[in-house]
C-alpha cells in the first residue's frame, strides 16, 4: 500500500465521527491502463462504508494516470470533463453517470493484440524506457534491484 494511501485511512479512522453518514466520493488512480487493477480498492470501499457507517460510496476508477502528465493537454480533455462532470453531480446530490463511469474506467483488460505487443518490446528491453529514464533523472537507477523489503533468513 502506498503511503499516501496508508496516511488516508489513518486520517479517516481519526475522524470517523466527523465522516458518519456522509456521502463520500472517491477517485481512484493508477499508472496501469487496465481498470483490473483498480476494483480491489473498489470493493475496499464498500467495506469502509459499513465500518464507518457512511451513508454511501461513489468510486471513479481512472487507469493510466502516468501518461497524464507527459501526454499533450488535448488529449487530457475528455478525461478531465468527465471527472469535473461526475464531482459536480456528487455535489449536487445527483447520481453519477454509468456512462461516463464507463467511459473513465477504460478496458478491464488489455487487449491479447497489445499483450502480445507488449511481450515483444519486453523482449527487445524497450518496455522500462519511460521507467528507467524516470530513475536516472532521480538519481536511483543503480539502485532499481534493491529489495528495502526482504527478509534475510
Amino acid at each position: 500500500m502506498p503511503g499516501i494511501v496508508k496516511e488516508f485511512l489513518e486520517f479517516i479512522e481519526d475522524n470517523k465521527s466527523v465522516i458518519k453518514n456522509k456521502d463520500l466520493l472517491f477517485i481512484v488512480h493508477c499508472g496501469f491502463s487496465e481498470t483490473v487493477h483498480l476494483r480491489i480498492v473498489e470493493r475496499y470501499h464498500n467495506i469502509l462504508a459499513d465500518i464507518y457507517e457512511l451513508k454511501s460510496i461513489n468510486t471513479i476508477l481512472s487507469p493510466g494516470s502516468e501518461a497524464i502528465r507527459i501526454m499533450p493537454k488535448k488529449m487530457n480533455n475528455k478525461r478531465k470533463t468527465g471527472l469535473v462532470y461526475l464531482a459536480g453531480c456528487f455535489r449536487r446530490g445527483e447520481k453519477l453517470s454509468k456512462s461516463i463511469l464507463y467511459t473513465l474506467a477504460g478496458n478491464e483488460t488489455i487487449s491479447e493484440k497489445k499483450r502480445l505487443l507488449f511481450k515483444i518490446l519486453s523482449t527487445l528491453g524497450l518496455t522500462n524506457t519511460y521507467w528507467n529514464n524516470q530513475l536516472k533523472k532521480n538519481k536511483a537507477y543503480s539502485k532499481r534491484f534493491d529489495k528495502p523489503y526482504q527478509i534475510n533468513r
